[in-house]
């Protein structure tokens, strides 16, 4: 980020002309004198900029952002007065906060805030420079991919529990409940025992033959 001041111009106190920067932009909604739970810190000026510029950094820390990469600041005050009579005291609270960097800024003198205990409203707006971003994006885009990575490892390692849990053995001679260990044959056939194929044709038609009349129905027999 780069300050601009213009040749001849006296520096001003407590802000700049204006800001240069490159990178991801951060714009910071108006945070007013409460804390995360909605309650006031304090009843005046000074002490509400505390809480608002502490508000400020917690969201630009959410974003990946801090206080030296804050490029502009708008301050809307509801008492000019009040402000000019606490600028000693606003500035300790700015510089314990924010440090000594000092941005482009505007004061404005607003009627009213939409919360009316509050004395002043501030916006900022900020840019993380380009190498900063690109290191925050490589680094995310390398938590991701390892995120992908382990996804995988864990399904592929369930996948081997599954297959190691279903283990199919095979069916030898001994396992089957319907051949006769012994023999190797069919449970209830005798070595004399022969299949048709092992027969001579005549006694496979004899057989046959003897079968058809031993099942034939009464009524076909002479």
């Amino acid at each position: 980020m780069r300050l601009v001041q213009p040749a001849g111009w006296p520096r001003p106190k407590g802000y700049a002309h204006a800001t240069c920067a490159l990178g991801a932009t951060v714009f910071v909604s108006g945070q007013i004198g409460w804390d995360e739970g909605g309650r006031f810190v304090a009843p005046d000026i000074a002490g509400q900029t505390h809480q608002a510029l502490s508000n400020v950094v917690a969201v630009l820390a959410a974003a990946g952002a801090r206080p030296e990469h804050v490029a502009r600041m708008t301050w809307y005050v509801v008492d000019k007065r009040e402000y000019l009579d606490a600028q000693g005291a606003i500035g300790d609270a700015y510089r314990e906060v924010m440090g000594r960097h000092f941005p482009a800024m505007s004061v404005v003198e607003v009627r009213a805030l939409v919360e009316d205990a509050a004395r002043v409203e501030i916006e900022a707006t900020a840019v993380i420079p380009d190498t900063e971003a690109s290191a925050r994006r490589a680094s995310g885009n390398a938590q991701a991919m390892n995120d992908r990575s382990n996804q995988r490892t864990e399904t592929d390692e369930r996948v081997a529990e599954n297959q190691a849990g279903v283990s199919i053995a095979p069916v030898t001679r001994d396992d089957d409940p319907t051949v006769d260990p012994q023999t190797g044959m069919p449970r209830g056939m005798h070595d004399n025992d022969q299949s048709p194929l092992d027969r001579g044709p005549g006694e496979a038609q004899q057989q046959a033959f003897g079968n058809s009349q031993e099942h034939s129905a009464p009524a076909d027999r002479p």
